[in-house]
């Protein structure tokens, strides 16, 4: 189950995708904030904790890996979905290796998108020694 937390912040110039995307998440009982512009998001994240961040592309004067990277320095505990309407060389492996948890190809299955969304939200393991 979702926990209160959980607004997933969607990035895409496509008013038709975000809110496809709005609905599959309410769907399953997540809540969203919806952005088509990149700095409304770097905005939100900047003043409220965003546990998840679903990132087109291919955006309007930027893209998906510029905010990625972006949001890194603004809110780093932020974890990143990357999606895209296109394959392009090199692109999915630049997104990955920036630190997002996956890349997806539109238009993508809902239920692999959702089953996503829960892996991406599920409580990390604190990264250093583990004390007795």
């Amino acid at each position: 189950m979702p926990e209160a937390s959980d607004i997933i912040c969607i990035l895409d110039d496509d008013a038709f995708v975000l809110s496809s995307i709005r609905r599959l998440l309410d769907s399953d009982g997540y809540s969203s904030h919806l952005f088509e512009k990149a700095e409304e998001l770097l905005e939100h994240a900047a003043r409220q904790s965003v546990s998840l961040a679903v990132l087109d592309l291919w955006l309007t004067g930027t893209t998906g890996l510029e905010v990625q990277l972006r949001l890194q320095e603004v809110s780093p505990q932020t974890r990143v979905i990357v999606m895209s309407g296109r394959e392009q060389p090199g692109v999915r492996a630049a997104a990955l290796a920036a630190g997002a948890l996956a890349f997806l190809l539109k238009p993508f299955d809902d239920t692999a998108f959702l089953d996503l969304i829960h892996q991406a939200l599920e409580p990390q393991e604190p990264v250093g020694p583990k004390v007795p």
